[in-house]
């Protein structure tokens, strides 16, 4: 009994919580303001769209010209994370890199989509 107790305790202590995306923020050159996601339709539209990337090998770079700021609550506690995105799909965690800490590049799937539901009107050609 004391057995069970003891990993029910455990198991609650080290639970986290699902994340869950609230906003997202697209920003353009000197930090303009494009659009912001903040309906759950817009949300879940975005999130179908980026959960479809693919991580590029090394040394893969893109000229960013966007960011967005992805807002998420797990819990009670918020978090953002500020990525640089390309709308030819590239996208990357802005970072301070330091110590030899690479942050991969990912490929998102349909960039023409994610494009239209940011509110960047671009052409996408293959580069």
């Amino acid at each position: 009994m004391r057995r069970a107790i003891l990993k029910a305790v455990s198991a609650l202590m080290f639970w986290v919580p699902a994340s869950r995306l609230v906003k997202v923020t697209v920003w353009g050159a000197r930090f303009k303001l494009i659009k912001t996601l903040e309906t759950d339709d817009e949300l879940a539209s975005f999130g179908a769209v980026w959960s479809q990337n693919v991580e590029l090998p090394r040394g893969t770079q893109a000229p960013w010209e966007y960011y967005l700021d992805l807002r998420e609550v797990r819990g009670n506690k918020y978090t953002s994370k500020r990525w640089l995105y390309d709308p030819h799909g590239f996208a990357k965690v802005l970072a301070i890199p330091f110590f030899g800490i690479y942050v991969p590049v990912c490929r998102i799937a349909l960039p023409e989509e994610l494009n239209k539901l940011l509110g960047i009107d671009a052409t996408v050609a293959q580069p």
